[in-house]
C-alpha cells in the first residue's frame, strides 16, 4: 500500500520477449507498474558486464537513476542511494 523510494532489479536482456516486441528484458512489467504506482521512486539496475550491449534498449523506455554492473561493492550502492536522497 506504501510505494517504494528505491527499487533494485537484476536486468536480463530479452528474457520476457513478447511475440509482439513490447518488451526488452525482465523488468519491463515491473517498471511499467512503477511508472503509475511510485512514480517518484528511484530505479537502481544491476547486470552483468556481458549485458552492457543491451542496456540501452532498457533505457530509452524507462527513467533510471543508476545502472550498476556486478559485482557491486557495499560503497558503489550506498553512493548510489546517497546521491538519490
Amino acid at each position: 500500500k506504501q510505494a517504494p523510494d528505491f527499487f533494485v532489479g537484476e536486468f536480463i536482456y530479452g528474457w520476457g520477449n513478447d511475440y509482439a516486441g513490447n518488451t526488452v528484458s525482465n523488468l519491463d512489467v515491473t517498471l511499467r507498474t512503477l511508472q503509475s504506482k511510485a512514480p517518484s521512486a528511484k530505479i537502481i539496475v544491476v547486470m552483468q558486464p556481458r549485458e552492457a550491449q543491451h542496456i540501452n534498449k532498457l533505457l530509452e523506455h524507462f527513467p533510471v537513476h543508476a545502472v550498476l554492473k556486478y559485482p557491486v561493492s557495499e560503497e558503489e550502492m550506498r553512493t548510489v542511494l546517497e546521491a538519490a536522497t
